[in-house]
């Protein structure tokens, strides 16, 4: 069987500083990927709106030809 060492404070504080670490660079990962995602959304988002009103534009423009086609008739 093999023999368990024995955990002193040293040894503890040691562990824990070491998870500490680990857990703050994770935290730091993780901000660094919600930024980039925000900023992807952000950019796909303005792309978004300028062809929404793109397509508004040839929808009002299809309808004032149509009104002025059936309207001359």
């Amino acid at each position: 069987m093999a023999s368990r060492g024995k955990w002193t404070d040293e040894r503890l504080d040691e562990a824990f500083a070491r998870l500490d670490g680990d857990v703050r660079g994770l935290r730091n990962e993780i901000q660094d990927l919600r930024t980039e995602i925000n900023t992807r959304f952000d950019a796909l988002q303005g792309r978004m709106e300028i062809r929404f009103d793109q397509q508004l534009h040839v929808l009002i423009v299809a309808v004032l030809v149509i009104t002025i086609v059936l309207a001359s008739n």
